[in-house]
Parts: C-alpha cells; structure tokens; sequence
C-alpha cells in the first residue's frame, strides 16, 4: 500500500489500483461472496517496522476483507536486482533486527 515501496519491488500497479481493484470486486460479487487474496513481502529496502504494521492495519480494515492473505519474506538471492542491491547498502537497522531477524550493527556474533 505504499507507492514508493510498490516502485521499488518493480511493481507496476499502485495502491490506488488495489483500491480500485477491490471496489470492483465488491460491485461485481457483494461484500459476503467477495473472494481475493492478497500476498505481502516483508524485508523489502525501506519498508520499516512501521511501515509493515501500518500495512497490515490496512490489509485488517479493507471492505469486503481478503479471504486469504499469504505473508512472504523477501528472498534475495545472488545475480538478482535485490541481490546486488543488498550487497551494495548498508541495510542493517534496528527495523531490519526486528523485520528480518538481522543480527544489530556492531553485535558480537561470538558472545551468548
């Protein structure tokens, strides 16, 4: 639901198009034989711990809600877009610690 984050995953819709997109599903089936998914990925470069909780508010008050919503974690793997990108930014911040389970800027992976 955050445009700067859509373009950033090299989205082409925007928030106002899954908006729209409800809108009509609800014309077309009602709001009780409404039947949409909706697939979030966290561990996208910028989206903050804020920004997910805010999302997922959001994902909560859609009318007619998703039937399903599936939660996925970005997978960066080597030779990709996020995969160079990742390997050319320091991305580790308290968010990412949270988010993402990344260990804290300057944490002694050695000590329990």
């Amino acid at each position: 639901f955050d445009d700067a984050l859509l373009a950033t995953m090299g989205r082409v819709h925007r928030a106002a198009d899954v908006y729209r997109s409800i809108d009509m599903i609800k014309q077309v089936f009602g709001t009780e034989e409404a039947n949409y998914s909706i697939d979030l990925i966290s561990g996208v470069p910028g989206l903050t711990l804020a920004k997910w909780t805010e999302t997922l508010c959001q994902v909560g008050k859609l009318r007619p809600r998703p039937r399903h919503l599936s939660l996925y974690d970005l997978q960066v793997e080597k030779g990709t877009t996020f995969g160079k990108w990742y390997k050319d930014h320091d991305v580790t911040t308290e968010d990412d610690v949270v988010i993402n389970n990344a260990p804290p800027k300057n944490s002694d992976s050695t000590s329990s």
